[in-house]
C-alpha cells in the first residue's frame, strides 16, 4: 500500500512484513497481542527505505515494542481525524476518559482544526479491541500545517483541561510534533522528528527534514 504515513496513524499488519534484526527477537507477549489486533502505531524515526517505524501495543503500559515494518504488510491505514465518528464509540466502555471524549467533540470541531483520538481511546475505535479503562488518558492529536490563528491553541488548551480525565494533546506540523502545553508557552517548544528531538523556537518556520 502507497500512503502518507505520519506518527500516530494506525496502520493494521501482516505480522509476517515485521523486519527482525538478526539476533533479535519478539518480545513474549507480542504475538498473542497482534493475534488479537494486528495493528501498530506509525511513530517518529527514520526507517530503511521500503519500511516504516512502527509501535505493537501489548497488555499493560509498560509493554510497547519499537520496530520496523515493511510497506507491503500495511493492508488498511486508519488517521486520528478518521476516528471522530460518534457512531463508532458505541462500543466503548464508559470510562473517564471516554466520557471526555464525547464531551470534548462538539468544542473540538468547532475550532476548525483537524484533531482526532488517538492512545487507547483512538487505538480501541479503529481496531474494536478495547484496551482503554479506567486508567486511561484521553489522548488527541491535532494536525496543524499552518500556524493557527492568534488565540486557538489557547483556547483548545483551556478546552481540554475542563476535562473528566487527563488529556493529552500533540500538535504535529511540517516540522515535527510539540505537545500543546509546550506551544502556548513561551519557552523554546521541545519538537519531535525523525531524526531525534531538539528545541525549536518556531516550529512553524521550516519543513521537517
Amino acid at each position: 500500500m502507497l500512503v502518507d504515513l505520519w506518527p500516530h496513524h494506525l496502520v493494521q499488519i501482516d505480522p509476517e512484513a515485521i523486519l527482525i534484526e538478526e539476533g533479535d527477537s519478539w518480545p513474549v507477549w507480542a504475538g498473542a497481542s497482534l493475534a488479537a489486533a494486528p495493528w501498530a502505531v506509525v511513530r517518529h524515526g527514520r526507517s530503511a527505505p521500503g519500511f516504516v517505524p512502527v509501535g505493537i501495543r501489548g497488555p499493560g503500559r509498560a509493554a510497547r515494542w519499537g520496530t520496523e515494518l515493511s510497506m507491503s504488510g500495511v493492508l488498511e491505514v486508519r488517521a486520528p481525524e478518521s476516528l471522530r465518528n460518534c457512531e463508532a464509540w458505541d462500543s466503548l466502555p464508559d470510562v473517564a476518559a471516554v466520557r471526555s471524549l464525547r464531551a470534548l467533540a462538539a468544542g473540538l470541531s468547532s475550532t476548525q482544526l483537524c484533531w482526532g483520538p488517538a492512545g487507547s481511546v483512538g487505538f480501541s475505535i479503529a481496531t474494536g479491541w478495547i484496551v482503554c479503562n479506567d486508567a486511561s488518558d484521553l489522548d488527541i492529536v491535532v494536525r496543524c500545517s499552518t500556524r493557527p490563528q492568534r488565540g486557538v491553541l489557547e483556547h483548545l488548551a483551556a478546552l481540554l483541561s475542563r476535562q473528566e480525565a487527563r488529556v493529552d494533546c500533540q500538535v504535529i506540523m511540517p516540522a515535527g510534533t510539540a505537545h500543546l502545553d509546550d506551544l502556548i508557552g513561551e519557552d523554546p517548544v521541545l519538537l519531535r522528528t525523525h531524526d531525534g528531538p531538539y528545541f525549536c523556537v518556531d516550529p512553524w518556520s521550516r519543513e521537517q527534514p
